[in-house]
């Protein structure tokens, strides 16, 4: 009786050891370079909590491979800085508590088959100064989906919320977009076949759903 009670607690033992083993592979922390960046061009990794980036691009997944932020700072200090960047066919995933804020001219960039996802409680908080696209998606197969976004635009104008072009999408699900008041010019949409934009500085555009291509 009590061999097979060994053989079952050794057995227990070794499943939760590969347990443990397969969690810390998913969990693998992504590497900061002394850019204040992180890009990766294969596999998956995680962007430990906490971290604060501030180059550009502050994130940047390429290659298939894919990058989740989980309360990450993103806050470049550069005018005409990208957030996040996702190109040929690279996965961005911005979790609940990451933000993107600074000095960006792009908030996230998704181009040649790139996905970037917002995660609900994640935001794009104003840039310092105007002329900014706060998301911007470009080329067949590219999409940014974004659930419980907050976006907020300063009072510099000429903002652009959202621009898809050559094929690409931006899905939107209970995401408030809002203009500070002051500025003209402000563009709620560019797209294809979808436009639509806000002209007096102070709209707040908020749609339960949206899509953009």
């Amino acid at each position: 009786m009590n061999r097979v009670f060994n053989s079952i607690g050794l057995t227990i033992l070794a499943m939760m050891s590969w347990v443990g083993a397969s969690d810390t592979a998913l969990a693998q922390s992504c590497t900061v370079a002394g850019g204040s960046t992180v890009t990766l061009t294969s596999g998956t990794c995680a962007i430990d909590p906490n971290t604060s980036l501030t180059g550009t691009p502050a994130v940047h997944a390429s290659t298939s491979a894919q990058i989740t932020t989980n309360n990450v700072n993103i806050n470049p200090f550069n005018g005409g800085s990208i957030g996040g960047l996702a190109d040929t066919n690279g996965t961005i995933i911005f979790s609940t508590g990451s933000s993107i804020n600074g000095n960006w001219s792009v908030a996230a960039s998704a181009q040649s088959g790139g996905q970037i996802i917002f995660e609900s409680g994640s935001a794009i908080n104003p840039a310092f100064g105007g002329g900014g696209t706060a998301l911007l998606a470009d080329g067949t197969g590219t999409q940014i989906r974004a659930t419980g976004l907050t976006v907020g635009l300063n009072s510099a104008g000429n903002n652009v919320a959202g621009k898809a072009t050559n094929g690409a999408t931006i899905n939107l699900l209970d995401t408030a977009i809002s203009y500070a008041a002051g500025g003209g010019g402000n563009t709620g949409s560019v797209g294809e076949r979808h436009r639509q934009s806000d002209r007096d500085g102070g709209n707040d555009d908020r749609d339960a759903r949206r899509r953009w291509q």
